[in-house]
């Protein structure tokens, strides 16, 4: 469950703190100044525990060693960057002062890496995982980044890694936010389902768990359909055996992404009207590894094991009498054989 939480964050240990108030900012946090490099946030815990994981990754990037800026000449010469304890051979030494040695004259590479984090639902990220995997690699690679994923109870952590992660992080945010407009998550109790619903929910597991474009997760005694709402729906109506009039619409609409940029930074992406997720991309297991990191297994994806198992127990009974005795006719004629 998040809560509201309210935070002070000392800049004057960066060495950008137009950057440090970027980063809050792209998290949705509220900035109120109070003097002396110090700054209030207000907004989510969710989204604190997120930009916390960021602004360390910003300390540990700055180098130890101090650095000094030497402006440009009025000739227009090729600023350069010393070490404070170095000669100077520029004769306008003594009309540019260096920067007072502090912690805030100290700068980073800019061919560092940087790590931008943010969280969405759990259901979301699910689905996005399953069924639009291509686009989410391709916003990986083209922006040379790599995702790591963390589950956080009911929420999904994401933390890109690159140098343009920044860039990446907005890209993937618009996809998220345009499927979370259109998508809807509905349960099904196991114990609800009679016999027709069972038998339907082993050949969907056996389909790589998606059903047209609803994906299905079995999860403790219940069954989750994320997807579309008309077709979650219809599908809930099949697996529970009763007619379309007799049913509720019921179910919960996905959590909006819990973290925002700017203003202007990502712009919100309205749902296109009979929005319709193409089906699971098949992509190379190297591709995907190389940029895709998850801490924990998916419970929406089972095994070829798992799913052979799951058939064979739809297929154990014989629908009549006259198969079994043609399935124990067959079977005493091998051993006969034999």
């Amino acid at each position: 469950m998040d809560l509201p939480v309210v935070a002070t964050v000392h800049l004057n240990i960066f060495s950008n703190k137009t950057v440090v108030r970027d980063l809050l900012r792209s998290h949705g946090f509220v900035l109120t100044d109070l003097g002396s490099d110090q700054v209030r946030v207000e907004g989510s815990y969710l989204k604190l525990k997120a930009v916390k994981a960021s602004l360390e990754q910003l300390l540990d990037s700055q180098t130890t060693t101090d650095f000094t800026q030497v402006p440009k000449a009025s000739t227009g010469a090729i600023s350069k960057r010393h070490n404070s304890n170095s000669s100077v051979s520029d004769g306008n030494r003594g009309r540019n002062k260096p920067p007072h040695a502090s912690p805030s004259s100290r700068t980073t590479f800019p061919s560092r890496a940087s790590r931008e984090s943010f969280v969405v639902d759990v259901d979301l990220f699910r689905y996005a995982d399953r069924l639009r995997k291509e686009d989410i690699v391709g916003i990986l690679k083209n922006h040379d980044v790599n995702m790591e994923v963390d589950d956080i109870g009911e929420s999904i952590n994401i933390t890109l890694q690159g140098k343009r992660a920044r860039t990446a992080v907005g890209k993937l945010q618009s996809l998220l936010n345009d499927l979370n407009n259109s998508l809807r998550t509905q349960e099904v109790p196991l114990k609800d389902m009679d016999h027709e619903g069972k038998a339907l929910l082993g050949k969907i597991r056996n389909d790589e768990n998606i059903y047209n474009s609803v994906l299905v997760c079995l999860i403790n005694d219940k069954v989750h359909l994320i997807g579309p709402s008309g077709e979650g729906f219809e599908l809930k109506e099949r697996l529970l055996g009763r007619p379309r009039e007799q049913s509720g619409r019921t179910g919960r609409t996905l959590v909006r992404s819990s973290t925002t940029r700017d203003r202007g930074a990502v712009d919100k992406i309205s749902p296109a009207a009979g929005y319709s997720p193409p089906a699971e991309p098949k992509l190379r297991a190297a591709t995907v590894s190389r940029y895709f990191r998850r801490s924990r297994s998916d419970p929406c994806r089972r095994s070829r094991e798992e799913r052979v198992n799951m058939q064979e127990v739809v297929n154990r009974t014989p629908k009549s009498p006259k198969k079994l005795f043609s399935r124990i006719l067959k079977f005493f004629n091998i051993h006969k054989g034999k």
